[in-house]
């Protein structure tokens, strides 16, 4: 007599998307697509819509690139808070993506939500063929319990064979389209990693433009306000008579001055320091855990590093002579915002400027 049959199940190795929200360990050994399916995942688990910010907000949480996103993440599981659409774009318009190309981003989540369909709809599929596959190995049971001729068998058994093989295909069709999605989601991360990095890279020089500046300076208030670092410095940079250089070598000469400028800057500072330009030929630096007298030293030092360098004209040989910088240096008081930092070194920067230039000087 035949068994009461059992519902169909999807074979162990096929496995639907899960709702589970996987759990953050640390991405050191993950490869970027082992990162991706835990951020998709976690996406499902917190019933959250694939748009761009939702998916790279738990990209960088379980990737650990932006440790601020994690600790900001960190925070509001903690809270018990829900988990919204609206409080994932807060978090990486606030510390993540600061403004990455709005094209980008619209292209970048379309793709992302056309993904997760295609695999969705590839393992839909798979799904209602194993339900098939299953529900025909039951006739074939019933049919063998039957004791049939010969003929019967043989029928039977050649449509089990068509039937595994089309198990067979469905089963590499899935994992065709799984190896594709994992190859398009591998570059959709790259796209939001160079959208994020040009959009706070300043084009000429390769510094951090004022839009990364401002971030980070908001944060270094904002943490020195928590007592959760320590004092900060900041230093303006002016390159003096640059528009005067401009006028007489042209615009071509000015941007190689510019370069070299931000070169030399770069050179001279390390760790967390941040060199950024903040606009025409002026340059910014931010100096985490340093004192004043700290930054009238770096200060002093990138004011001689630039003013040693010779400037001679490519096309010409012509010497140049050399460039000089005027800087001015805040060191954060807790009265302070962050306006309150760059008005402080923005009036150092001018005192410099009228007391003859190439000179460093402190709030």
């Amino acid at each position: 007599m035949q068994g009461k049959e059992k519902a169909p199940t999807v074979p162990a190795q096929i496995k639907a998307p899960t709702t589970e929200a996987p759990p953050r360990r640390s991405a050191t050994a993950l490869e970027p697509v082992e990162v991706s399916a835990m951020a998709l995942a976690r996406v499902r688990a917190e019933n959250l819509p694939p748009t761009p910010q939702v998916y790279a907000l738990w990209y960088d949480y379980y990737s650990g690139a932006v440790p601020d996103v994690v600790r900001a993440v960190d925070i509001l599981l903690a809270s018990g808070q829900p988990v919204t659409e609206k409080r994932c774009a807060e978090i990486v318009e606030r510390l993540a993506n600061q403004g990455w190309d709005a094209v980008t981003a619209q292209a970048t989540g379309q793709s992302v939500r056309d993904t997760i369909a295609e695999i969705g709809q590839a393992v839909t599929e798979m799904g209602a063929n194993a339900a098939h596959y299953h529900a025909h190995l039951v006739d074939v049971e019933g049919a063998l319990r039957a004791g049939p001729g010969a003929g019967e068998v043989e029928r039977v058994l050649r449509g089990l064979l068509a039937e595994t093989q089309k198990m067979v295909e469905s089963g590499a069709a899935l994992e065709e389209v799984l190896s594709y999605s994992s190859g398009t989601i591998e570059a959709l991360q790259k796209t939001l990693t160079q959208a994020r990095r040009e959009a706070l890279t300043d084009g000429l020089t390769g510094l951090a433009n004022r839009k990364a500046f401002d971030h980070r300076l908001a944060r270094l208030v904002e943490e020195a306000q928590a007592q959760d670092g320590g004092p900060f410095c900041l230093i303006l940079f002016d390159i003096d008579h640059f528009k005067a250089f401009n006028d007489t070598h042209g615009h071509q000469l000015g941007d190689h001055v510019l370069r070299l400028v931000a070169r030399a800057l770069v050179e001279g500072i390390k760790g967390r320091d941040l060199a950024a330009r903040y606009g025409g030929e002026e340059f910014a630096i931010l100096l985490p855990g340093t004192s004043a007298q700290g930054a009238m030293v770096v200060a002093e030092a990138l004011r001689r590093a630039v003013g040693e360098k010779d400037l001679v004209s490519r096309a010409t040989g012509e010497r140049l002579g050399h460039i000089t910088l005027s800087a001015g240096v805040c060191a954060w008081a807790p009265e302070m915002d962050a306006e309150g930092v760059v008005r402080a070194a923005d009036e150092a920067l001018y005192v410099a400027k009228c007391g003859g230039r190439n000179r460093a000087m402190r709030a």
